[in-house]
């Protein structure tokens, strides 16, 4: 299955802002799935950019186990919101833009010069969930690119400043 350890911070590509997932879980529940905004340099406390701190839910305004985050160029925020299979995309406001359907996604990492996503998530072949890892196209754009299956990860890096976009994932042992 997909990682449940994934990074939870990202920082804003102006290096003003960090956002944060914040939730709680239990064995039967989650609540309080948000993402708070802070300055980066440390001036504020964060406060609440997206989400609802009472109760999960899958509108545009709420998030069901929230697992992944990262910031593209344009300093739009994309969290995996996994059990309600989708990347949400939110402008640097917090306003709700849209989102990918994408089965249980755990990370997700967008390439700074092309607006490709790379998601780590699951997906069911035969009636077996595996772990895939996808690239799309863009958020414009969500059409899948390639994927490839039985990729488990922890931690999956970007480099999206080189010619030849390198992916780095460390597994779970």
């Amino acid at each position: 299955g997909s990682c449940h350890t994934s990074p939870r911070l990202a920082g804003s590509p102006d290096g003003k802002w960090v956002y944060m997932i914040a939730a709680k879980y239990d064995k039967n529940t989650s609540t309080g799935d948000v993402v708070l905004r802070a300055p980066a340099d440390g001036s504020q406390r964060a406060v609440l950019f997206a989400g609802d701190r009472n109760k999960s839910g899958s509108d545009n305004t709420h998030f069901n186990r929230p697992l992944g985050i990262d910031c593209d160029a344009q300093g739009r925020v994309y969290v995996a919101d996994s059990l309600n299979n989708r990347i949400q995309v939110f402008s640097p406001e917090g306003k709700c833009l849209g989102g990918i359907k994408v089965e249980r996604p755990g990370l997700v990492r967008v390439h700074q010069k092309t607006g490709a996503l790379y998601v780590q998530h699951e997906a069911r072949i035969g009636g077996a969930s595996v772990s895939r890892l996808t690239k799309f196209v863009s958020f414009e754009k969500p059409a899948e690119a390639f994927h490839a299956d039985h990729e488990q990860c922890q931690v999956l890096a970007l480099d999206s400043w080189s010619e030849n976009p390198r992916l780095l994932i460390a597994g779970p042992n």
